[in-house]
């Protein structure tokens, strides 16, 4: 994974990758105590979703 090579100041992520998910990669992420921030850009717009990926520690734009 990309995200373990380098040092990111900013993430952007899709929540639909061919052969992942978003989601697994923000908590990977987060596991690894990355300050980076991560904007999700994606066609999924359910609120679940949207929560999901907050929770998971995604940024929120205007906060």
């Amino acid at each position: 994974m990309k995200v373990n090579l380098y040092s990111y100041d900013c993430i952007m992520l899709d929540l639909m990758l061919p052969g992942g998910d978003g989601i697994d990669i923000l908590r990977e992420i987060r596991r690894k105590n990355s300050p980076a921030g991560v904007i999700i850009v994606s066609t999924k717009d359910s609120t679940d979703d949207k929560v999901k990926g907050l929770e998971t520690g995604a940024a929120c734009p205007g906060s």
